[in-house]
């Protein structure tokens, strides 16, 4: 897959940088962020374009999960609060809309103390979430509650950054470099290799 061979070289370049503390990483674009509707979990209509002018990471999980999902969560919210971060935005899309209503993401959400004004927890109709994982971010999904446990960040015009495993330590670090990165506000460059 050209993101996944792509976003292993990406993600040298920021966990260089934080070694050398510099500021200006140039991250390269692997593709465009869809966007989509869904039910958030307060039960609002919730529309990623809202999101454009500010950087925010994507990943998929469902609430029972008892695999990778609690993992990956944890990471994500060790990035939404560390302070030395510039602001963004997290969107947790579930894979399981049949039992993960917006009550149940609510609830579950308050688990990780999350802030729904920065960490918006996601349900609609499965085809739906299925469009968006594999046509628009091009990760899998199944109706068998199989999903990626890809993390990715996408800049403030919705280029794909960066994209690490969010059940690995590693991708802590190397979202925390990337996020610490001017290139995910300022116009991105389109990478031409």
């Amino acid at each position: 897959m050209k993101l996944c061979s792509a976003a292993r070289t990406l993600l040298v370049f920021p966990a260089l940088c934080l070694l050398l503390n510099c500021r200006r990483v140039e991250l390269p674009v692997l593709g465009r962020a869809p966007e989509f509707s869904l039910i958030a979990q307060d039960g609002s209509t919730f529309n990623a374009v809202n999101l454009r002018g500010t950087p925010w990471l994507a990943y998929f999980f469902f609430t029972s999960c008892t695999g990778p999902c609690p993992a990956i969560n944890a990471n994500v919210a060790s990035l939404l609060t560390n302070q030395a971060l510039a602001p963004f935005h997290a969107v947790a899309i579930s894979i399981d809309p049949v039992h993960d209503s917006p009550e149940v993401l609510r609830k579950y959400a308050s688990k990780y103390e999350a802030d729904a004004k920065r960490w918006h927890f996601l349900t609609g109709a499965f085809d739906d979430i299925r469009r968006i994982a594999q046509d628009g971010f091009h990760l899998g999904v199944s109706s068998s509650l199989l999903h990626s446990t890809k993390i990715l960040l996408i800049d403030a015009e919705f280029n794909i950054r960066a994209m690490c495993t969010g059940t690995e330590e590693d991708c802590v670090r190397e979202l925390s470099a990337a996020l610490k990165s001017e290139s995910l506000i300022a116009p991105a460059k389109k990478n031409t290799k």
